[in-house]
């Protein structure tokens, strides 16, 4: 009995060393695959929590921003590669059905923010201030909607062979909106080189931001970079689809000394005391179509900047403290192909033949 028991637990054990040894060499080739005039469609959900402290004086003010739900479509077509640059498509852009929900808290009061499209509402302290159907606030919701700009214009990406977003052609709100430098935006996956392993952990190329929040860090950029770890694969409508990991983290220990850019701010020095930005979410990728099938990525912001103003009218520098504390999430999922429509046949009878004479 002895010596069965003993073959069993050795069987046992060598069964699960096979197993485990299994799952380590489990692995598949994470790769864009494009396609020439290849469509997606892209809907995508963001939700953001904003709050800030203003300091100046002696006096303090606080304001607050909670995006419910800022929703909208993206549709992307696939051309053909840019010269000189290997497996490096241009992406053509656009957005549609802008849906936006919004609470304003500040100095002014209360504000709700309703966008549907072009039609807008907004309410403060419950009293209407714009409605676009009824006429109501135009110029300020135009002044609104001006941040959404990009909604039914076209802009253009070019990808490198990786999938990162190389450049972004198209009206400023469009580019700003997209901005490879964001780190948690709408493109978040890097693949790696070569076939990846289940567990296996892969990191993209350094982004250097020259910009953070309106400052000019170009003399002094920040840098950082992403991590992914295919955590398994799995199938999903009969397809191979890699559950990969992604994170980031972006912190600055030390003080950042910068300058804002623009006339009005010509003499203004600001200070960077804290800086803590965090991504981590999960990506869902289509190993044999070769494209992005969704993405679920959180965001944490923690920022304190000291700004010193020269007031030219009291002659005397003024300090303003900024702290910036924010979350949100942004969950993209790839929507279903539209079905093809069928053929109409011709049931108009065919005319006759007709000789002449």
């Amino acid at each position: 009995m002895r010596s069965f028991a003993r073959k069993a637990v050795v069987a046992a054990v060598a069964a699960l060393v096979m197993a485990s040894a299994g799952r380590a060499v489990e692995s598949s080739e994470i790769a864009f695959k494009f396609e020439e005039g290849r469509r997606s469609s892209y809907a995508i959900d963001i939700a953001l929590d904003m709050a800030t402290t203003a300091e100046r004086g002696g006096q303090k003010q606080e304001s607050s921003a909670r995006t419910k739900k800022l929703a909208l479509v993206m549709d992307v077509t696939e051309r053909a590669a840019v010269e000189g640059v290997r497996a490096a498509p241009e992406l053509a852009v656009s957005f549609r059905d802008l849906v936006v929900e919004q609470e304003l808290s500040g100095v002014s009061g209360e504000i709700a923010l309703d966008i549907r499209g072009e039609k807008v509402v907004a309410k403060r302290n419950g009293i209407v201030i714009v409605d676009t159907e009824k006429g109501k606030g135009r110029e300020l919701a135009g002044a609104i909607l001006e941040q959404f700009a990009f909604i039914g214009k076209d802009g253009t990406l070019t990808v490198l062979e990786s999938g990162r977003v190389k450049k972004v052609d198209g009206p400023d709100a469009f580019a700003s909106f997209l901005s490879p430098e964001s780190g948690a935006g709408l493109f978040v996956l890097e693949t790696g080189p070569g076939a990846v392993g289940v567990g296996e952990t892969w990191k993209s190329e350094e982004r250097r931001i020259k910009r953070f929040r309106g400052v000019d860090l170009s003399t002094n950029p920040l840098a950082f970079t992403v991590s992914y770890t295919l955590e398994e694969l799995i199938e999903r409508d009969g397809r191979k689809v890699a559950k990969i990991k992604v994170a980031s983290e972006l912190a600055r220990k030390r003080g950042l000394t910068a300058r804002v850019t623009g006339e009005a701010l010509e003499d203004a020095r600001v200070e960077i005391r804290k800086l803590e930005r965090t991504a981590e979410g999960t990506v869902l990728f289509d190993v044999d179509e070769g494209r992005l099938v969704e993405s679920d990525i959180a965001v944490t912001l923690a920022v304190k900047v000291e700004m010193t103003v020269k007031n030219k009218r009291t002659k005397k520098d003024e300090t303003v403290k900024t702290s910036v504390t924010g979350s949100g999430r942004t969950v993209m999922r790839l929507q279903p192909a539209p079905p093809e429509a069928e053929p109409v046949e011709d049931e108009t009878e065919p005319e006759a033949d007709v000789e002449a004479e």
